[in-house]
């Protein structure tokens, strides 16, 4: 069993597909177009504003220098400052130990002579 297709019948089939595919590819240029007019309308109505955030990138990005400077600078203080509190954190625990061995030699001498 073989199917004959005739050339004519073939050419009607792909032109009616191209006149399909060409209609939505119409729909599809028409969504586009009104996309692209919604967008230049945002961009015409939001212009001073857009110009006004463009204008102030530049202070904008040296206030973000400085800050990232100030923080570089706080950290290294922080760094030297936890260094200076834990000597002194040991340096009283080192007096805090002192001062409980005298207590000891205090409490023994007293109790000692009572």
């Amino acid at each position: 069993m073989s199917f004959t297709i005739d050339m004519e019948v073939l050419n009607f089939i792909l032109a009616i597909v191209g006149i399909i595919a060409l209609v939505f590819l119409i729909m599809l240029f028409a969504k586009v177009i009104g996309l692209l007019k919604s967008v230049q309308k945002i961009l015409d109505n939001n212009e001073s504003n857009i110009d006004l955030t463009i204008s102030t990138l530049p202070s904008i990005t040296r206030n973000v220098d400085g800050i990232l400077d100030n923080t570089k600078d706080i950290s290294a203080v922080a760094v030297d400052v936890a260094a200076d509190v834990l000597d002194v954190k040991e340096k009283v625990k080192s007096t805090v130990k002192t001062s409980v061995d005298v207590a000891k030699i205090v409490k023994t001498t007293f109790k000692g002579r009572c």
